[in-house]
């Protein structure tokens, strides 16, 4: 909250009245992070003292270096598509697809990176469970049902959305949310199947799949956008995704095997695809912007959890109803049997 305060402030100060437009943007960035980083540091130094090992600082750096290599894969997959816009399209393609990927990115930001952010640490506390693989592969289950949820929502509603927040010409950006909100939840669930590299510290093997996975995606947007345009970004990056998280997949099951059931993740897909196909075509026969539209595209949403329920979906973890779901995720996340 300090920092979003200061933040706004800096650039309220150097933008509106200092007139220094972008630069004053980057400037107030750069000194709401200055100080945000002091006062972390002050305050750690401050409750845990100061000093260095030797040991710990190579085995650290064994670890976490590779990830330097996979920010570059990362930064491919997030922003090389503009490139190739700009120069296969030009400014008004980029500015269309740069308001629809925002959209879409939403679900990396509100719905898996909060997870994966409080998960790259907790896995390491689940692996002393004597069912630690079972509670793995269970929890994955809910992070993938729960994050196709988002995915649906978002998708089922951006035509509205956009209707109200962009202006007409930049109205065709919904074409692309839903393509790219599906490549973000498989993006998200690559993230989680890392956790086999990670628990055998065997970190190199991402940066592997990242560098390789970027040099598909550069190709990729070299075929696809120059003939599709928007379309062909969004696709490009979807199959990039996808790509990145079947080799993770099979990279992570060598190291450290665990016993996910692909036919329960399919139902989910399934389940997540009939939904999104009604409210599509309630869309597409009755009209976006009709109560009738409205009204089936909202059921289709509402649909999904009870779908799951009827399926069997969470029938293994003793939930029968709705109303046991909030019980049931955390019984799991104890490592709890069902009752």
């Amino acid at each position: 909250l300090a920092q979003l305060i200061v933040g706004l402030g800096l650039n309220v100060y150097f933008i509106a009245f200092r007139h220094m437009g972008v630069l004053g943007f980057l400037l107030s960035s750069l000194i709401t992070n200055v100080l945000a980083s002091a006062v972390l540091l002050i305050h750690t130094i401050s409750d845990i003292g100061f000093a260095v090992s030797i040991p710990k600082t190579r085995q650290m750096l064994g670890y976490g270096v590779p990830f330097i290599f996979s920010g570059l894969g990362h930064f491919i997959l997030n922003s090389g598509d503009r490139y190739f816009l700009n120069a296969f399209v030009g400014l008004t393609a980029v500015g269309i697809y740069a308001l629809g990927y925002r959209f879409g990115f939403m679900i990396n930001m509100l719905a898996v990176s909060p997870f994966i952010q409080m998960w790259d640490s907790q896995m390491f506390i689940i692996e002393k469970e004597p069912n630690a693989r079972a509670i793995y592969v269970r929890l994955f289950e809910y992070f993938a049902a729960l994050v196709l949820l988002a995915v649906l929502g978002l998708s089922i509603f951006i035509k509205d959305v956009l209707r109200v927040l962009a202006s007409p010409e930049y109205f065709a950006a919904y074409t692309i949310v839903p393509i790219v909100a599906l490549a973000y939840m498989f993006n998200g669930w690559a993230q989680y199947f890392r956790v086999g590299m990670l628990l055998t510290r065997r970190t190199r093997s991402i940066a592997t799949i990242m560098v390789g996975t970027g040099i598909v995606t550069l190709i990729l947007y070299a075929l696809l956008i120059r003939s599709f345009h928007i379309m062909g970004a969004a696709v490009a990056t979807l199959l990039s995704f996808i790509f990145m998280m079947v080799w993770t997949y099979v990279a992570s099951q060598r190291l450290y095997p665990l016993p996910y059931d692909l036919r329960r993740i399919g139902s989910v897909l399934g389940i997540g695809a009939f939904c999104y196909a009604i409210a599509w075509g309630a869309d597409r026969f009755l009209g976006g912007f009709t109560p009738l539209g409205y009204l089936l595209r909202a059921l289709a949403l509402a649909a999904y959890l009870p779908a799951l329920v009827y399926t069997g979906f969470f029938a293994g973890e003793g939930i029968r109803r709705l109303s046991d779901l909030p019980a049931g995720i955390r019984r799991i996340a104890r490592g709890e049997e069902a009752p």
